[in-house]
């Protein structure tokens, strides 16, 4: 696997394990919890019961770096149920927010950026390879306040597996991109377009030698789209050669999308961030990317990329 992206860096020191520890919280007895998942501003663990958003709770465990067992004052930032058969003991999973001495948080609650997006009825769907990447960078990351941004509902199907190959609500891919894009970027837009990068530099070129062409930009950037863009059940992908170093990508459906998907700048900076990095390990250099949501005719959205 490849390089991974800027917004997947993990915190370092960190951990990964299986301790068990308890959860006090107010006017309840101890509740047992697994850890899975350590680093110093947060912890992501396993429970018995469901724990409520924002209450103050004391964890006790003991970490690497304790000589003994010690509590820590910790806030419960998300809690969704899972279905993760391994754990099936524990039913519920938590993301908690680690809180210093003096009573203050370890990092600092990221601005909103953008209204949470609201649920908006549609049959529209994509597939889980689309949202994978979002639910892992919201898992690892405990402490942030996702319950700002997605719904319980949401929570229970990135708390649990997901299958690159199955069909999930486009609410779902809509609001953990707002999530991820919004928390871990001042510029969201930037996000996006970065987040885009990040997605080439991991793909295995072993697997997808047609991608990687070194001598030929246009045919690498035809293939991509015409592969990747099938994760999508209400858009038509268009790809046209506009010169020597030019291509102009449609991303086509009903007027309707648009509503259905106010988003949808956001993924064709997503897309335009992508094409420029495959142009570059294509041999492409000089490459810009221009996004146009005017539309024509049935066009929604389009993506042109050029080079020298």
């Amino acid at each position: 696997m490849s390089t991974a992206s800027p917004y997947e860096k993990r915190l370092s020191p960190r951990t990964r394990y299986e301790e068990r520890g308890f959860l006090n919280l107010e006017g309840n007895p101890p509740m047992p919890v697994r850890l899975f998942d350590v680093c110093p501003k947060g912890v992501g663990a396993f429970c018995r019961k469901p724990a409520p958003v924002g209450v103050r709770a004391v964890l006790s465990v003991k970490l690497q770096h304790d000589l003994k067992a010690a509590p820590y004052d910790a806030e419960v930032r998300w809690c969704a149920a899972h279905e993760d058969a391994a754990h099936n003991f524990y039913p519920f999973r938590l993301g908690l927010s680690l809180i210093n001495g003096a009573g203050q948080a370890r990092i600092r609650q990221a601005p909103r950026q953008a209204p949470v997006p609201k649920p908006v009825e549609s049959n529209y769907r994509v597939k889980g390879s689309m949202i994978i990447d979002f639910a892992k960078m919201i898992r690892r990351h405990h402490d942030r306040p996702w319950q700002d941004y997605v719904s319980l509902d949401d929570m229970g199907i990135i708390s649990g597996m997901i299958i690159p190959a199955k069909w999930y609500p486009l609410d779902v891919f809509r609001r953990t991109g707002v999530a991820v894009l919004s928390v871990f970027g001042q510029d969201r837009d930037e996000s996006a377009r970065q987040w885009g990068r990040g997605l080439v530099t991991r793909i295995p070129p072993e697997l997808y030698r047609s991608f990687f062409d070194k001598d030929d930009p246009k045919a690498a950037i035809k293939n991509y789209v015409n592969v990747n863009m099938r994760v999508f059940d209400f858009l038509r992908v268009k790809f046209n050669d506009q010169g020597d170093k030019e291509v102009l990508i449609s991303l086509n459906g009903a007027d309707e999308v648009k509503n259905k998907f106010p988003e949808l700048g956001l993924l064709g900076l997503m897309l335009g961030g992508a094409l420029e990095e495959l142009a570059s390990k294509n041999g492409a250099r000089n490459v810009r990317t221009r996004v146009d949501e005017s539309g024509r005719e049935d066009q929604l959205l389009g993506i042109g990329v050029d080079w020298s």
